[in-house]
């Protein structure tokens, strides 16, 4: 899959705020793909997508915690 096929895609990354998972984000967003940046603190989440969308790429922020089960409906 190359780039250009990625884009207008849309990617879940959990713990999507810090390290490997920010990195994920943002590095998706510049090839194009619709990115839901996911983690348990929701400011973090929306820094990250406040970056993205500066940018020029689109993000949704979602607080969650892929442990619990109850909070995965979001």
């Amino acid at each position: 899959m190359t780039f250009t096929e990625l884009e207008g895609k849309v990617a879940i990354i959990t713990g999507g705020s810090r390290g490997l998972g920010r990195a994920m984000s943002e590095g998706l967003a510049k090839a194009g793909v619709n990115v839901v940046v996911a983690s348990r603190k929701l400011e973090n989440c929306q820094a990250v997508c406040e970056q993205i969308e500066a940018q020029g790429g689109q993000a949704l922020a979602v607080a969650t915690h892929v442990g619990d089960t109850g909070s995965l409906d979001a």
